[in-house]
C-alpha cells in the first residue's frame, strides 16, 4: 500500500493445467520426480489454488483465469471464432454463478499475448503470454493492470504489457544441472 493508502500490489495465482496434473497421484516418473521436488506442502498449494479471480477494477468486473472459463484444459487462442470469445465472458460451473459477469477476462495458458476489444460490448480479452515459456517471441511477457481495485466508481485503468529479456540458454543449463526428467524436449520447446 502506498503512502496514501491509495495504491495496493495484489499477487494472486489461479490454478493452471500443470498445476492441476501435477498435483494428481502418479506413477509417471516425470510427475513421479516434479513431486519429489515439490514436496506435500506445495503439492496442497496447488491442488487449493482457486478456478478464478474475480475483482473490480475503476467501475468494471474483470475476471482472471487459466485456459478458459470451462476448464483449465480447454484452450482457446486468438484464432477462435467470435462465438468462442464471446463465450469467455460467460458464467460457468467452473468460474461460478456468484458474481456478475465480467468485462475484462484475462488468461494464459496459450503462451501468446495479445489482447482483443470487443466494439460492440465494450469488453476486452487478453492472454498475458508467458514469463516462462513464452511462444510467440523468445521474451517473457506478463501484464500489469493497474486502476482502482474493488472500485465500482467508473475511472482510469491500465493494461499494459510487458515483455523483457530471459536468458533460455541459463534456463536449460539449470534443468540439465537439476536432472529435470526429459531436459532435452524441455530445451527444444524453449528454443522454438
Amino acid at each position: 500500500v502506498g503512502p496514501d493508502g491509495g495504491e495496493a500490489l495484489v499477487n494472486k495465482t489461479v490454478r493452471g493445467n500443470w498445476d492441476e496434473g501435477i498435483a494428481l497421484v502418479s506413477e509417471h516418473p516425470m510427475n513421479l520426480w516434479y513431486q519429489q521436488q515439490l514436496g506435500a506442502e506445495r503439492l496442497a498449494y496447488l491442488r487449493d489454488l482457486p478456478n478464478v479471480i474475480d475483482f473490480w477494477l475503476s467501475g468494471k468486473r474483470v475476471r482472471l483465469y487459466h485456459a478458459s472459463q470451462a476448464d483449465v484444459n480447454v484452450r482457446v487462442s486468438q484464432i477462435h471464432d467470435d462465438e468462442t470469445h464471446r463465450a469467455m465472458f460467460t458464467n460457468t460451473p467452473f468460474t461460478g454463478f456468484g458474481q456478475p459477469e465480467p468485462e475484462i477476462v484475462g488468461y494464459g495458458d496459450i503462451h501468446t499475448a495479445y489482447m482483443q476489444v470487443r466494439h460492440a460490448s465494450q469488453k476486452i480479452l487478453f492472454n498475458a503470454g508467458s514469463v516462462g515459456n513464452p511462444l510467440d517471441l523468445p521474451l517473457a511477457s506478463y501484464v500489469i493492470l493497474s486502476g482502482a481495485l474493488d472500485s465500482r466508481e467508473t475511472g482510469a485503468f491500465s493494461l499494459d504489457f510487458v515483455r523483457m529479456p530471459y536468458n533460455i540458454e541459463r534456463e536449460i543449463v539449470e534443468a540439465r544441472l537439476l536432472g529435470v526428467p526429459d531436459a532435452e524436449a524441455y530445451a527444444m520447446e524453449l528454443r522454438t
